[in-house]
């Protein structure tokens, strides 16, 4: 019995390792170019006001598609619907990069991205309270808080 205990233990943590190693990695790719994407929207002719109505759109189909990121999370498993998020975002990112060249909508890019982002922390957070120690859950969430702030710092 204790050393069943011992080994869904270490795959707990090794689980929770795995998480935040793939968390730092994501926030440094996305502290690179997250800042410059505001500039960028500016520099092709966006307005301010286009901007901040696009980061509005972003965040609002995040929070819209939660619940449905939750749903397809119960059918085809919190892991997959976060590598699912990471066509929608490498789409997202190209459809970014040739706004000026085919003329897109701006909606059509902040639809990809709060797509990826809803799918992606639905199943981040999935993951983060199965594997997190219920009674360090506050230590784990306090490392994912430094990892942020050290690999934003970072980038």
């Amino acid at each position: 019995m204790l050393s069943h205990h011992h080994t869904l233990n270490y795959l707990y943590k090794k689980e929770l390792g795995e998480l935040y190693a793939s968390f730092a990695i994501r926030t440094f790719a996305f502290s690179l170019v997250n800042i410059f994407v505001p500039v960028y929207l500016i520099e092709i002719g966006y307005s301010i006001t286009d901007v901040l109505w696009y980061f509005l759109l972003i965040r609002l189909l995040q929070a819209i598609l939660t619940i449905p990121s939750a749903k397809l999370s119960a059918k085809i498993g919190f892991k997959h619907i976060m590598i699912f998020s990471l066509p929608i975002l490498i789409i997202y990112l190209l459809v970014l990069n040739t706004l000026p060249q085919y003329g897109w909508p701006l909606f059509i890019p902040a639809i990809l991205f709060g797509t990826s982002l809803s799918l992606f922390w639905t199943g981040f957070h999935i993951d983060f309270a199965m594997f997190s120690d219920h009674d360090h859950r506050s230590e784990s969430v306090g490392t994912i808080r430094i990892i942020t702030a050290a690999f934003h710092s970072i980038g």
